[in-house]
């Protein structure tokens, strides 16, 4: 049976100080946070993945796209 992992990446980083980039975008360690929680839930076994996109969709489907081609 697959299992999926649905991350909620709709929001707009107002409350993180920066309007700059979608939250899930941010760099921390050098990598987006996006990125390092889909490598998590790769190593936990999950490699079916949905992401719920809403403001500046394009630019998080970039960044995942990136990664993950």
């Amino acid at each position: 049976m697959a299992m999926f992992s649905i991350i909620l990446a709709a929001g707009k980083a107002t409350r993180m100080g920066t309007t700059e980039r979608p939250k899930v975008c941010l760099d921390v360690g050098g990598l987006p946070l996006i990125v390092r929680a889909i490598e998590a839930y790769k190593r936990c076994g999950i490699d079916h993945h949905i992401v719920v996109i809403g403001d500046r969709a394009d630019e998080v489907a970039a960044t995942v796209c990136k990664y993950f081609p």
